[in-house]
């Protein structure tokens, strides 16, 4: 059960948006143009956000959370089964290859259910659009998924999440468990016998081990604190484009404002021999930095590098340029 402020169920269609906040309550239905979204892509992000705002006001939804949750015609799904972890690293790649939008725009989630494995996919440029815009105007979105009871989450790292655990499979897990507690209780006892003292046999001193410390390590929320602390739309950014291909350029500033950075222009890099991503900074711009530009760029493009930027009193806080995948 959730408390504090009034939740929200969000369902995002290819036509439509409609709010509900409560089983009963009636929904409020926010029709979408293809002016602004068209095949699942937002073709006008301006028109997007002004008609969304708007329904915002007007259906007093500033000051609350809640979920947004993708309808079958923005979710691509596929069961297929699994038999070791080779047909599933080829049948997950045979799926995104029917997803209709480039690798590093697509979100994919995986459910374990037994012996299959239940794969979907989606376009994060839309579901981010939205959920910036909803955040922009004072709505909290906690979570993305395809229904409000699914375990699953777009907006967490990717993962597999295992459903319907077997009661046999428990059972052995329990069954490990108490011969491992058998064992050293076993143990403890002879040790105890043996070494006891008052024991007229002397015994060996035993070789004492030094105890290893393991170091803890960082949590994830730890190495993510100073990224979360950013204000990413505080910094300006420049797209060079160094591949040579038309339009890289253009899907990088995509995923970046889709991100949360705001101020992003694109351009052509000097030559087309750059490798990989190479990020540039200003003088005492934070590392943190370096991480979230790698986080929205997902695993379609590397970050290899990050360089001090020779203008430091230029008008681009940092510079991304793109080279070729190596």
């Amino acid at each position: 059960m959730r408390l504090g402020r009034p939740t929200l169920n969000i369902l995002l269609s290819t036509q439509s948006l409609e709010v509900k906040t409560g089983e009963k309550s009636p929904k409020a239905v926010l029709a979408l143009p293809p002016e602004a979204v068209h095949n699942q892509e937002v073709t006008n992000p301006k028109l997007l956000e002004k008609i969304v705002a708007e329904f915002i006001v007007k259906n007093r939804l500033k000051g609350k959370k809640g979920d947004l949750i993708l309808s079958d015609d923005v979710v691509y799904q596929k069961i297929v089964p699994i038999a070791d972890a080779k047909s599933e690293e080829y049948e997950t790649q045979k799926f995104l290859d029917e997803v209709p939008f480039d690798n590093p725009n697509i979100t994919l989630k995986k459910v374990k259910e037994d012996t299959n494995v239940h794969m979907y996919a989606t376009n994060k440029l839309l579901f981010f659009a939205f959920k910036n815009i909803f955040e922009k105007y004072g709505i909290e979105i906690e979570k993305v998924s395809v229904s409000t009871k699914s375990p699953l989450n777009f907006l967490e790292e990717d993962k597999e999440t295992e459903v319907g655990e077997s009661p046999a499979k428990s059972t052995k897990v329990i069954l490990a468990i108490f011969v491992f507690i058998l064992v050293l209780v076993t143990g403890g006892l002879f040790l105890y016998v043996r070494f006891k003292p008052g024991e007229t046999e002397p015994s060996p001193e035993p070789t004492t081990t030094p105890e290893v410390t393991a170091e803890p390590e960082p949590s994830p929320e730890a190495e993510t604190e100073a990224v979360e602390e950013l204000d990413l739309k505080s910094f300006s950014v420049q797209i060079l484009n160094g591949t040579g291909v038309a339009g890289t350029a253009q899907t990088v500033s995509d995923l970046l404002v889709a991100f949360g950075f705001e101020t992003v222009e694109t351009g052509n890099a000097a030559n087309y021999d750059y490798k990989d991503v190479t990020v540039m900074l200003k003088d005492g711009a934070s590392q943190a930095l370096v991480e979230s530009i790698q986080e929205a760029l997902g695993e379609g493009y590397k970050v290899t590098g990050s360089e001090e930027l020779v203008d430091a009193d230029g008008e681009f806080d940092v510079v991304v340029i793109v080279g070729k995948s190596e």
